[in-house]
């Protein structure tokens, strides 16, 4: 799917960047006879190595297409949270909370190290959906009721909020995986994919 939608998008490989990619593997692997072995080991014959080899150009150049469109900002919280093993003890802290106790002295109290910090985060990152939902509903300064969730009872409480706040590397790594799998999560649901076995 991801070769088609270049060669769509006018994208194309030339016989002179095929055979440049070949010169590199065979300078990186120690000479013409071992990509031979490598080739033979794989089952590929001369034919069968250049389609894969053009394949695999076109397949990088799709995907970075798509996962380029990511931005390098995004709407994004700061936030930090409390989580408990036991629904008893996450009740009695939500308590404490509306009670007037801070929630950094709980928070630093529950993890001094870190202070309960989660740090800047988009949504679609967060390893607990519930969580995120939750959290980014809220405005700045507010903490949500108990939330249970797979791990555990949170309590999260947003500290700030920006529209356009840059991206850490590893939070755009991963919008990116997203944007790749749902743009061939519909490609798929609209293509037909046929298998033919030799």
């Amino acid at each position: 799917l991801l070769a088609q939608a270049a060669q769509q998008a006018g994208f194309s490989v030339s016989d002179e960047e095929l055979q440049a990619r070949i010169d590199k593997l065979v300078s990186e692997i120690g000479g013409a006879d071992k990509l031979t072995e490598w080739q033979a080991k794989y089952l590929f014959t001369e034919e069968s190595f250049i389609t894969y080899l053009k394949r695999s150009v076109l397949v990088a150049w799709q995907r970075d297409q798509i996962t380029d469109a990511v931005p390098l900002t995004a709407d994004q919280v700061h936030a930090r949270q409390l989580i408990y093993q036991d629904e008893a003890d996450a009740n009695a802290a939500l308590a404490a909370l509306q009670g007037g106790t801070a929630f950094t002295q709980l928070a630093e109290a529950q993890d001094p190290v870190l202070g309960g910090e989660l740090g800047w985060f988009p949504q679609g990152t967060l390893t607990q959906p519930v969580v995120e939902e939750a959290l980014f509903a809220l405005q700045p300064g507010e903490f949500t009721a108990v939330i249970k969730s797979e791990i555990g009872y949170h309590i999260v409480q947003m500290l700030e909020r920006e529209p356009d706040h840059p991206l850490s590397v590893e939070a755009r790594r991963m919008l990116q995986e997203k944007a790749l799998d749902q743009w061939l999560t519909e490609k798929r649901a609209v293509s037909t994919i046929e298998v033919l076995v030799p």
